[in-house]
């Protein structure tokens, strides 16, 4: 068994520590880039940033690190930094249905509705175009039906909230 393998098994079973460490042991290896921000996010953001900028220099046209970023950067409320890296994401992958969902999130966390409902839309149409029991990309297993819902939940917050007000 691989290094890498062993990452992410450690990753699976909530060792967040001994799969940084291994995907560590993995320079230069853009999925082991992946691995070890997914467990630094979970017990140090601020090297979960760095790495993501390491592999982000390391492997430019890599989504992941940017997509990455931008889930650690939402989860400590820095919006307009998230929104740049979601935004970085999308150039490199524009049809990343997570980096849309997200970018719904920060747009309508900033107030931007109009913004937040096209990347809510964007997501469903692009989760709707898969079978729903795929994998979608970058969503830790979640189901391209699943994710379609999702979206279409977040549009209809939308309408309800915009009827409301």
């Amino acid at each position: 068994m691989s290094g890498l393998d062993e990452a992410r098994q450690a990753l699976a079973r909530g060792d967040w520590r001994e799969a940084a460490r291994l995907a560590a042991a993995v320079p230069g290896d853009e999925e082991a880039a992946g691995v070890a921000i997914r467990a630094l996010a979970n017990f140090d953001a601020p090297a979960a940033l760095r790495a993501c900028a390491e592999a982000s220099e390391r492997h430019p046209l890599a989504v992941e690190p940017r997509y990455l970023e931008s889930l650690v950067l939402l989860g400590q409320g820095r919006l307009r930094e998230s929104e740049r890296a979601a935004r970085q994401a999308l150039y490199l992958e524009p049809g990343l249905a997570v980096a849309h969902l997200m970018l719904g999130h920060i747009l309508r966390r900033q107030g931007e509705l109009e913004g937040a409902r096209r990347a809510f839309s964007t997501a469903a149409g692009l989760c709707a175009a898969l079978p729903p029991e795929q994998p979608v990309p970058l969503a830790d297993g979640e189901r391209a039906e699943r994710l379609m819902r999702v979206a279409r939940e977040e549009l209809q917050r939308l309408d309800d909230s915009q009827e409301k007000g």
